[in-house]
């Protein structure tokens, strides 16, 4: 995992503070996706 895609995963994260762990690991999931897509 390179900092560019571990930037937007924290981010992604950070935007939704009150997730639980699962909510919060989906939201991992999505944004390494999205970054992949690039």
């Amino acid at each position: 995992m390179n900092t560019f895609e571990q930037s937007i995963i924290e981010a992604a994260q950070a935007a939704t503070p009150n997730n639980t762990d699962a909510e919060r690991e989906a939201a991992r999931v999505a944004a390494t996706q999205a970054v992949a897509d690039i």
